[in-house]
C-alpha cells in the first residue's frame, strides 16, 4: 500500500491524532518537508516498510 501523507508528519507524534501510514502497515508513505514546516523549499522523503519494496529499486538521496 502507497500512502501519500502531505500533511501528515506530525502524526506519530501525540497518540490523539489519526495513525500514521507506517503504523497502520503501509508499504510506502510520502511525505512533503515544505508542507509541514520542516523544509524551507520543495522537499520530499520516502518511508519504507516491510520488504515488499526493493530498497535497491528506489533512488539515492539527492541534496542541492
Amino acid at each position: 500500500m502507497i500512502v501519500d501523507e502531505a500533511w501528515g508528519a506530525h502524526l506519530p507524534f501525540h497518540p490523539e491524532l489519526p495513525t500514521w501510514a507506517m503504523d497502520a502497515g503501509a508499504d510506502v508513505c510520502g511525505g512533503q518537508r515544505s508542507q509541514d514546516g520542516t523544509g524551507f523549499e520543495q522537499g520530499s522523503v520516502f518511508h519504507l516498510n516491510g520488504d515488499l519494496v526493493d530498497r535497491a529499486s528506489c533512488p539515492p538521496a539527492r541534496t542541492c
